[in-house]
Formats: C-alpha cells, structure tokens, sequence
C-alpha cells in the first residue's frame, strides 16, 4: 500500500473514531447527529467507510451493537 493510501485510510478512520466518539459523548446535538449516521445506511456513510478501507453494512452492525453497549461506552469515558 502507497505511503499516501495510507494515509487517506488513516484520515477516513480517524473520521469514524471522531464520529463515534461524539455518538458518546455529552454534546446532546452532536450525540444525536452521529448516532443517527452510525446507525444509516446512507451514501455519505458508506463512502466514508470503503474510503477507510471497510465494508459498511458489516462495520455498520458492530457499530449499533457497540453504540447498545452500555460497557463500552463506560470504557470509552474512563
């Protein structure tokens, strides 16, 4: 993998992480907003994902089982 291949995956990932993390966090508006892409299907959603290198619908149902997750998101805030 190129250098600069890399590097858009890395960026695309860090996109994902960011999103997750809002998913969690204590800004209700933001909270919201990521909740409701995480948890979509829509073509932003699933061009980020292929960009960073993952398969959306699959990436998708791992996202909402750890979103209900009530353990990981305590893990993620400590």
């Amino acid at each position: 993998m190129s250098r600069k291949l890399h590097a858009e995956k890395a960026l695309w990932n860090a996109v994902i992480i960011q999103a997750l993390f809002d998913a969690i966090g204590s800004n209700k508006v933001l909270q919201r907003s990521a909740y409701h892409w995480l948890t979509s299907l829509s073509e932003d959603f699933k061009e980020v994902w292929y960009l960073a290198g993952h398969e959306p619908t699959y990436v998708r149902r791992k996202a909402v089982l750890a979103l209900l997750d009530t353990r990981w998101w305590n893990l993620c805030r400590s």
